[in-house]
Parts: C-alpha cells; sequence; structure tokens
C-alpha cells in the first residue's frame, strides 16, 4: 500500500482542478461552483460533482481500498430508518415501523497512509474550505471531524449488503463513489 504511479503531494493532482477549482476561492469560477452546489443542496438536499477525482487519483483510491479489503469490519443490524425501537404504538405504516437488514464494511481511518489521497484531501485545507462554503457554514462553527478511526473511511460492499435510507447522526456527510456496483442498488 502507499506505491502511487504519480506523487499526489500536491492536493492539486488529486481533485479534477480545472473542473473544480476549490483552491481558487477568489475566482469567478469557485463563486459559480459554490452557487451551483448550494442550489443543488436547497433543491435536492445533495449536490453531485461527477468525476471529482483525476483519473490517477481515482485509480490510487481504488488500489487502497482493494489492498484494504482484508482489513474492512463489517457490522450487520436490522434498523428503521431512525435507527430506533420498534414502537408498537404506531401504526404499522409508520416508517419509524419498517425495518430493514442492514449490512456494510468499513475500512477505517488507521488503515490509510498519510500519503493516501484520501487522507491528503481531508487533511488539505483548501477542501476543508470549499466544502465549509459550500455549505454556507460560518467558519466558527465548522469543525474537521477528528476522530481518529472514521475521520476518513471507505464503505465497502459485497453482493447481499446494503445500507437501507435512514436519517443520519450528522449535520453532513461528504461521500465519494470510487466504483460502482455492478448491478442492483
Amino acid at each position: 500500500m502507499g506505491e502511487y504511479p504519480t506523487s499526489f503531494d500536491d492536493p492539486t493532482t488529486i481533485i479534477d482542478i480545472e473542473r473544480y477549482p476549490i483552491d481558487q476561492p477568489s475566482s469567478p469560477a469557485y463563486a459559480e461552483l459554490i452557487k451551483t452546489i448550494r442550489k443543488s443542496l436547497d433543491h435536492d438536499g445533495c449536490a453531485v460533482l461527477p468525476s471529482f477525482f483525476s483519473q490517477s487519483a481515482l485509480a490510487a483510491l481504488i488500489k487502497d481500498a482493494n489492498e484494504q479489503a482484508p482489513n474492512v469490519f463489517v457490522t450487520e443490524k436490522v434498523n428503521n430508518p431512525y435507527f430506533t425501537e420498534d414502537d408498537a404504538t404506531l401504526d404499522p405504516s409508520h416508517p419509524a415501523r419498517r425495518f430493514a437488514k442492514r449490512s456494510l464494511g468499513f475500512i477505517t481511518a488507521e488503515n490509510f497512509k498519510d500519503n493516501s489521497p484520501l487522507r491528503i484531501v481531508y487533511f488539505w485545507q483548501a477542501f476543508f474550505d470549499f466544502i465549509r462554503d459550500a455549505l454556507d457554514e460560518p467558519k466558527d462553527k465548522f469543525f474537521r471531524y477528528a476522530d481518529p478511526l472514521s475521520n476518513v473511511i471507505i464503505n465497502m460492499t459485497t453482493e447481499g449488503n446494503g445500507f437501507p435510507w435512514h436519517f443520519d447522526t450528522n449535520n453532513y456527510t461528504v461521500t465519494s463513489l470510487l466504483q460502482p456496483a455492478d448491478e442492483g442498488g
């Protein structure tokens, strides 16, 4: 792990910086990008940034994930969308009474070296500022997640695994799809 065909010492080699100029917060292109993201967040509740990673960085991220697959921590539970216990006082059709199997694998942060593109981007101040700007959060109320095990993780699913729809316990989640499923959802 950690042997990459391209050096990622410069974080701008990890992101498609031409398409997403996150290192140029004073530029008109950055302002337009933030405007577009905020519009998507307001309208859809999410923003999708296709091809955010450079091709070489994406290949390295997938390589890291595949190499660390033996270290995956798998959890299996049955949950409702609220992660609460069943409440028999509610109508059977209430979403809180709809339980589904959740099985997912996590490759936690300690499995990735400091020179992993995942870690480099996560700790890059320009990326942090970009996310904060996109979410329109004030500087004094927006913080980097400091948990050393889950500040950067890769969710790994295999056939039969899934993570049903749910209300997240975080205010925001930044997710990057590294490799889509061959089929299914």
